[in-house]
């Protein structure tokens, strides 16, 4: 029985009873139907499934789910993987920016360079702020001023695969497959073509770099950096400088970093702050390829991050105002200040003890005026009881203590003159005593007014 009769042998089960078909079945399978038919039938029909199966996503083929002729084995070998991704790279590449924002991840959410502020228009909208908080802490200024330089920086807050730029630079780890925080967020964003390519990189050392495709993310190219694990100065520095390097490799002129090393890898961030700005800074000034660099962004998200950014920038990237320029004499004039202040207030104090001591020792010379005359006083009134005691009997006596009561009279007179006298003498003393105290009071305020100036 040959494959054609096979309709027939179905019209003829469904005719008969259940016995019946049942005999058929067995009997056609184990005499006409050879075993080997049904199997080649069975790899014809996925062969030509697998030929004809094709992945549209994208509008690009998936080689790991396509045949051909010149693969009888049906398995790809990993040069012809490489050769797919390499296809599937140059497509991307090739794209214009238009339609390429139909793939992205973030919309029409994503930023341009120029929706960046350079680092002196930053500065100068947060003047007051950022001024505050280096005179707060003293921060020393570790370069000269460089206009130039400081066009070409920025630090910005948000999410790095929103950023429409020619690279962004991811903190990755050795294998390059993906992983958590920033990593993570890139990989997701980019798609699984990005994990396709790096697949292909064998993995990066600690302190190098790699670059690949953008894919679905705004960036054109993803330069991915391996930090060290812990804080270690040169292998962080290399790492800077390797996502630099790949920069200048591929003739790019913009590119956003993250913070390397400070998340799991535990790298403290206060730390890690002089590594990141001191490279950059260094790469900057000295690499010939500064000039064709337009813009070094770095990119961070934790608040702290932000918060040591903004401080730092003015000790590497100064601005050319009061707080940066001359950090010390900026210092100096707040020391100038404090002691102004202190000054003043001692002064007042100084003005206090004054004026205090001055009533004190009028009060002292009232005292002591007023304690003569109490004792004049008594000693007018003994001699007043010493004539009374001494009156005679007789008319001369009468006649004596009349003309003694006329002394007496007299002694009195005196002893009110002098007693006036005294008290004008007295007030006279207090008016001296005023006008000196003024006198050394004005003084004083010429000497402190001399010693101000």
């Amino acid at each position: 029985m040959m494959h054609a009769e096979l309709p027939t042998l179905a019209r003829g089960i469904f005719k008969g009873s259940s016995s019946e078909r049942f005999k058929i079945v067995i009997e056609e399978i184990t005499t006409t139907i050879p075993f080997r038919s049904f199997f080649s039938m069975s790899t014809k029909l996925k062969t030509t499934e697998n030929e004809t199966k094709h992945t549209k996503k994208d509008g690009i083929t998936d080689p790991l789910l396509t045949t051909t002729e010149s693969s009888p084995s049906k398995r790809l070998t990993r040069n012809a993987h490489n050769d797919a991704v390499l296809s599937d790279k140059e497509k991307f590449l090739k794209m214009t920016r238009e339609e390429k924002r139909k793939l992205y991840k973030c919309g029409k959410k994503y930023k341009q360079l120029s929706d960046i502020p350079t680092w002196p228009n930053f500065y100068n909208d947060h003047k007051d702020r950022l001024r505050k908080s280096v005179l707060k802490k003293k921060l020393p200024v570790r370069y000269s001023i460089n206009e130039d330089i400081n066009q070409r920086v920025s630090i910005w807050k948000g999410d790095i695969t929103t950023l429409e730029i020619d690279a962004i630079a991811n903190a990755a780890n050795g294998s390059l497959l993906g992983g958590g925080g920033v990593d993570g967020a890139i990989h997701s964003a980019a798609g699984k073509k990005l994990v396709a390519e790096c697949a292909t990189l064998n993995g990066c050392d600690t302190g190098d770099a790699k670059i690949t495709a953008g894919y679905k993310l705004p960036a054109k190219y993803v330069i991915h950096t391996v930090g060290p694990i812990g804080e270690k100065k040169d292998l962080l520095s290399r790492a800077y400088l390797s996502v630099l390097s790949r920069l200048k490799e591929n003739n790019l002129t913009s590119v956003a970093i993250p913070c390397i090393s400070t998340g799991i890898y535990g790298y403290p961030s206060e730390k890690a702050v002089h590594v990141a700005l001191q490279t950059v800074r260094d790469f900057l000034e000295n690499d010939e390829y500064n000039q064709n660099i337009a813009r070094v962004i770095f990119c961070l998200f934790m608040p702290k991050d932000v918060a040591i950014y903004e401080e730092q920038m003015q000790a590497y990237f100064p601005v050319p105002d009061i707080a940066c320029t001359d950090d010390k004499r900026d210092l100096k004039v707040e020391n100038l200040e404090d002691k102004k202040k202190k000054d003043k207030k001692e002064d007042g104090r100084d003005e206090k003890m004054d004026t205090e001591g001055e009533d004190e020792k009028d009060k002292s010379e009232e005292e002591r005026m007023e304690t003569e005359e109490k004792e004049e006083k008594t000693k007018d009134k003994e001699l007043i009881k010493d004539t009374k005691d001494k009156t005679p009997s007789n008319k001369e006596g009468k006649m004596n203590t009349s003309e003694n009561n006329k002394s007496g009279t007299n002694d009195k007179v005196d002893s009110v003159d002098r007693s006036g006298q005294f008290k004008e003498k007295s007030g006279q003393n207090k008016h001296k005593m005023t006008e000196i105290s003024q006198d050394e009071r004005k003084r004083v305020k010429d000497k402190k007014t001399d010693f101000y100036c």
